[in-house]
């Protein structure tokens, strides 16, 4: 295993991990996401409408990831 040298982690991968990670890296801090293989269930998206509209306002929900 290699080092990793970074300034933050962000555990999850979700709206809030995300953007965290998003806004973090946008301040030029060495961040490294942290989150589980996709899960395929689309409820969680459908109940995040405030959390998508924040993450596409930081440009990381691209229109690749709204396919899923």
């Amino acid at each position: 295993m290699s080092d990793l040298k970074t300034r933050a982690v962000i555990v999850g991968g979700g709206p809030a991990g995300l953007a965290a990670a998003a806004l973090l890296a946008q301040a030029a801090v060495r961040t490294v996401c942290v989150a589980p293989a996709r899960d395929d269930d689309p409820r969680t998206t459908a109940l995040m409408a405030p959390s998508l509209r924040l993450l596409d306002h930081l440009g990381v929900w691209t229109d690749k990831l709204r396919s899923f």
